[in-house]
């Protein structure tokens, strides 16, 4: 059971990615990773990198976050879906309070 065990990869949402998703990923990938190689991204770069993608300069930011964040993944340029927003919950319910 040791060897399955040392051959294991954890996996990080990848599997999951549809065939768009994945192309999406590679896509803004193309762009992204050599801003990632500088320490800091001049608001230019960021705002040329933003146009040829289509995405606000926030979201190249964001990207760039990602993809740092998690050690150099192709998953961290997938689209994300937002978990609140309008009409959305965003608090949990508090346990022994009525509503």
């Amino acid at each position: 059971m040791a060897d399955l065990d040392a051959k294991m990869v954890p996996e990080r949402g990848a599997l999951c990615l549809s065939e768009p998703l994945w192309e999406e990923a590679k896509r803004r990938a193309a762009v992204i990773v050599p801003l990632v190689e500088q320490k800091t991204v001049a608001v230019a770069l960021a705002a040329e990198a933003a146009d040829a993608l289509g995405v606000s300069t926030r979201t190249v930011y964001a990207l760039i976050r990602r993809y740092r964040e998690s050690g150099g993944l192709l998953s961290a340029f997938a689209p994300v879906r937002s978990q609140g927003g309008r009409g959305g919950t965003r608090l949990l319910p508090m346990p022994g309070i009525g509503v």
